[in-house]
């Protein structure tokens, strides 16, 4: 089978970019040719696509992406285009793509429905594209249940007539992860760790809160490292310093700002626990937390906020722990049980497999099936 990825970018430093190189990766290792468009560009020497978010401004200089797509499927002749980022989805109306071809959507989160992002100037244009492009796909793949509950309820306050919509989890590659974990007993106190860039809708606010009460019930003086890109100007930022200032907690949290890959790997490996609290912030939405997984396989345990999509990727009780992100009690609770051991490094092992790529992949290849 002939897949064609569309995505502006594979680097690591981006969640979409990511999911495309993995998948990529996934779809490779089970014997398919794949291009990812983002690659095919550079090797032809064409520009690049403009950004996402170029699509939900009011410069309308992406239509001359629609050229590029529409050269890439002449000559690679895919039997699966497979929109990677969301607002790409807007070029499919403008393509000429053979009938015989299965369009595939995956939806992440904050741009699920991504219309609603525009100015209400081009809103109607572009919610145009997207419904006719809808006419077209197999199926959209949410990244998590929780982001298909969220897109099927603003599909249909926006009246649109939902396709073919099957949630598949983001994948953890096992192998990648082949350093031994660290026993808990050779780590240095109680760590907690969180990776992404700080924003409000990931809960390191919470997990702040979560904290100080975890000293002041407990005694326990955890270590909360934060590794992300911070805008010190940043008004969430500015936030959560003022809270570590106004709470002695100055010792207690170190932001390490973007890291490369291997340290990130380093970081996974030497916490005792991997901290995610997501929260829908206005329109933006976390999407699987697939940090989770890959401190699972570690045999770190995670603690994610229930009524998210942490619910989905925390196994409570075997991977991790879920708690009310609303209650610095119940997060406090659930950090001093973790730190008690109560979640075994095997059972966390045992569910980041089952979230392995070479499982994952399987379920995409199902729906491009349905297409050929």
């Amino acid at each position: 089978m002939k897949i064609l990825l569309v995505s502006f970018t594979t680097e690591t430093n981006s969640g979409w970019g990511r999911y495309t190189r993995d998948l990529a990766r996934a779809l490779m290792n089970e014997g398919h040719s794949v291009v990812c468009l983002n690659e095919w560009l550079k090797e032809k020497g064409l520009p690049p696509l403009h950004e996402p978010d170029d699509y939900l401004g009011y410069s309308l200089g992406w239509l001359a992406d629609r050229k590029v797509l529409a050269r890439a499927i002449q000559e690679f002749e895919p039997d699966v285009v497979h929109i990677a980022v969301e607002p790409y989805l807007s070029l499919v109306p403008l393509v000429s793509i053979p009938k015989r071809t299965a369009i595939v959507l995956t939806v992440h989160g904050t741009y699920a429905y991504y219309p609603q992002l525009t100015p209400r100037f081009i809103r109607p244009f572009i919610k145009g594209l997207y419904v006719r492009a809808l006419k077209r796909l197999v199926a959209i793949t949410p990244v998590s249940e929780n982001t298909q509950r969220v897109l099927e309820e603003l599909l249909s306050k926006n009246g649109v007539v939902k396709p073919k919509i099957q949630a598949i989890h983001n994948g953890v590659w096992l192998k990648d992860h082949a350093l031994p974990p660290i026993p808990a007993n050779e780590k240095n106190g109680f760590t907690i760790l969180s990776v992404g860039a700080i924003k409000a809708r990931k809960g390191n606010y919470e997990i702040l809160q979560g904290m100080l009460e975890l000293r002041k019930s407990h005694g326990l003086k955890a270590t909360y490292r934060v590794v992300g890109s911070l805008d010190d100007a940043d008004s969430y930022v500015q936030k959560l310093k003022n809270f570590i200032s106004e709470n002695d907690m100055e010792d207690q949290v170190v932001f390490t700002g973007r890291v490369t890959d291997d340290q990130v790997e380093d970081e996974l490996r030497r916490t005792h626990v991997i901290a995610l609290l997501p929260r829908a912030v206005g329109n933006s939405l976390e999407g699987f937390g697939l940090v989770y997984l890959e401190a699972n396989a570690y045999g770190v345990p995670g603690i994610g906020a229930r009524q998210s999509a942490s619910e989905e990727a925390i196994l409570d009780g075997k991977s991790g722990l879920l708690c009310n992100a609303d209650d610095p009690k119940d997060i406090a609770e659930k950090l001093y049980q973790l730190s008690q051991g109560v979640i075994g490094p095997e059972d966390a092992r045992a569910w980041a497999l089952t979230h392995d790529w070479s499982n994952i992949v399987k379920q995409y290849l199902t729906i491009y099936g349905r297409g050929a």
